[in-house]
């Protein structure tokens, strides 16, 4: 159901694949990274999905960073060159995006699918600190913020943009713009389908 995961699967099924070569990132490249989605549980009350066409599954992509600097817009962009708004801290990335979906269980009602991408990047010295695999809770706190003792925040650098890890996570939501035709509600299996997926990325 991920949006980033119909991306990949263009993109597997495509002879243009090598990142970049169907539509480059919009501006400055900043950094690209191989990513690897794992399904995880979601924490009560919430329920996972349960749509027929929707089973979760571990599925791997590219993401890649660019800033538009004369706009100081950045963009994420997937494996098959679709770019996505987003905002950048200096630390985490976080992209929405959402687009039409139909499903069976759902047929006579409009829906969408919504998509949350937040990750954070780890420079070498942060990679360094935190074993050099993704901290627990990168998204909160769990990466070690810049000090006096040499851990630097992602950034530019003479040798290039120092960003080695992006750890986070990755979630989506079925939501109901419009009932059934007859004014009634959509089936509520609808609206309470939402999945969630760890991330991990290296650089490439």
């Amino acid at each position: 159901m991920a949006l980033v995961a119909w991306a990949a699967a263009s993109c597997a099924s495509s002879t243009a694949c090598p990142f970049g070569t169907v539509q480059p990132p919009p501006g400055t490249l900043l950094g690209a990274f191989s990513m690897h989605a794992e399904p995880a549980s979601l924490e009560p009350p919430v329920a996972e999905c349960e749509l027929d066409e929707v089973v979760p599954a571990a599925f791997d992509f590219d993401l890649a960073l660019s800033m538009d600097e004369d706009a100081g817009q950045p963009y994420v962009t997937l494996s098959a060159g679709y770019s996505r708004l987003a905002t950048w801290d200096g630390q985490v990335v976080r992209s929405r995006a959402d687009a039409r979906r139909y499903f069976e269980q759902c047929s006579e009602c409009v829906t969408r699918v919504q998509e949350d991408i937040d990750v954070a990047l780890l420079s070498r010295s942060q990679s360094a600190a935190v074993g050099n695999g993704c901290p627990a809770n990168p998204l909160d706190g769990g990466v070690p913020p810049p000090d006096d003792a040499g851990i630097e925040a992602p950034g530019q650098r003479p040798e290039g943009f120092d960003a080695l890890l992006a750890c986070g996570e990755l979630r989506t939501e079925v939501l109901v713009d419009q009932g059934l035709p007859d004014g009634g509600p959509c089936p509520s299996i609808c609206a309470a389908c939402r999945t969630f997926y760890l991330l991990r990325g290296e650089r490439r």
